[in-house]
């Protein structure tokens, strides 16, 4: 299929705010500019009304998975080429989470992938999505939350469907290969780059070649950055998430000293969101034992409890800000500090018994974890008290920090550098 047509630039406002959203976050600050942008619409592209009409055929020819006479391949690449084209339009970028739902789960991927007798037509539309989504993607001159979309849907495309209960399903080597690639390149925009990210997390949550386990650690482990301070964060948490599940997994590949050098690293960067350092955390209670070779424990247990007095500060926040999150919108009031303490507690005390900063600490070091594990619990609960109102588990939680604190600096080596303010 030729994807090299496009139509005349059509005028549009650029929001990055937009795109970002789509991947799942929100940026701090979102830049409208007037820009120009390129829409899809080769000479020969069918109407709409044809479209529909063809809808019903091509499912069909999907659930049989071949075709059986060359009008039937016709009709298919006419399809769509305009299934394509419509992702790419102005007009259609607010119905573009839709659109991708109805194209992996509701229709074609899963018509083709669950119900076929045979695979040649889904194989057939994973390689027509995957040339074109790297090209949409790759495009500067299409609208960001379009190329973010495309390389969404690139990190959707799976060897064998998920059955229906999400379970089971291959993903497909050459997308992880194409999302690797684009998360590498520094000349794409932040946006794109870690939509490639959250679609190497995908993989990361089903399955692995060997190839591709070495070469995505080497990929997560490597300096992510780009020019906008808010992307380079959002590129190395969504990094750090990706490899605490593969290490969670045991993969080989994922407990190595360079997976806890980058994850001690964002847990002390004193810039990341708090959401970002208790990842980094909770991917440190992901490691076995023997990945923390070249990490001081002791450090780490100091970082650790400089985050639990940030997060019990950040309630005293008049404007109650951290109870909603932009990097989760939907989660409900104080749950948000719930999760951040368990993320400590996992941290603390891994995953299981050889994992996690308890798994690596010295004697010494191990009862101080156990003391500060038991304190964490207690804010977990507080947080999650469904009997008491907000202020009040708020007020509690400030005085938890406040006892905190100076528990840190009497018992903790280091402790006395916890900061006194919090983010």
């Amino acid at each position: 299929m030729n994807w090299s047509h496009s139509a005349p630039r059509w005028n549009c406002r650029r929001s990055l705010l937009a795109a970002l959203a789509m991947v799942g976050f929100l940026a701090s600050t979102a830049v409208a500019v007037a820009e120009d942008y390129k829409e899809f619409r080769p000479p020969d592209l069918i109407s709409a009304s044809e479209f529909k009409v063809l809808r019903g055929r091509v499912q069909g020819y999907l659930r049989a998975g071949i075709f059986t006479e060359p009008q039937q391949e016709i009709e298919f690449t006419k399809y769509y080429t305009y299934g394509v084209a419509q992702m790419t339009w102005v007009e259609n970028i607010g119905n573009l989470p839709l659109m991708r739902a109805v194209l992996k789960f509701r229709q074609d991927l899963a018509i083709s992938g669950r119900q076929a007798p045979d695979m040649t037509l889904h194989e057939k539309l994973n390689k027509l999505l995957l040339d074109g989504c790297w090209l949409f993607s790759n495009d500067p001159g299409y609208h960001p939350a379009v190329r973010v979309n495309f390389m969404l849907i690139l990190g959707m495309l799976d060897q064998t469907e998920p059955d229906a209960g999400g379970q089971n399903g291959v993903p497909l080597q050459a997308a992880l290969e194409k999302l690797q690639a684009a998360a590498a390149d520094a000349k794409l925009s932040p946006e794109v780059r870690i939509a490639a990210l959250v679609g190497i997390r995908r993989h990361a949550t089903m399955n692995m070649t060997a190839k591709g386990r070495t070469d995505t650690i080497k990929l997560l482990t490597s300096d992510l950055k780009c020019d906008d301070a808010v992307g380079t964060f959002w590129m190395r948490r969504t990094a750090v998430e990706a490899m605490g599940i593969m290490a969670e997994k045991k993969w080989s590949d994922a407990n190595k000293p360079e997976v806890a050098r980058a994850a001690v690293s964002l847990l002390n960067d004193s810039e990341a969101s708090l959401f970002a350092r208790c990842e980094a955390l909770r991917t440190i209670g992901c490691l076995e034992k023997g990945a923390f070779a070249a990490t001081n424990a002791g450090q780490v247990l100091l970082s650790a409890s400089k985050l639990t007095v940030d997060i019990c500060k950040s309630t005293e926040d008049p404007e109650k800000r951290f109870m909603n999150s932009p990097e989760n919108p939907q989660t409900k009031p104080v749950d948000v500090l719930a999760a951040q303490f368990y993320c400590i507690h996992t941290g603390l005390k891994g995953v299981d018994a050889n994992s996690g900063l308890f798994s690596a600490a010295n004697n010494e070091t191990k009862q101080i974890v156990n003391d500060l594990d038991g304190k964490v619990t207690k804010m977990v609960e507080i947080a999650s008290n469904t009997r008491k109102n907000i202020d009040d588990k708020l007020n509690d939680l400030r005085k938890e920090g406040t006892d905190l604190e100076q528990w840190i600096k009497s018992k903790v080596p280091g402790g006395a550098q916890v900061a006194a303010g919090g983010r």
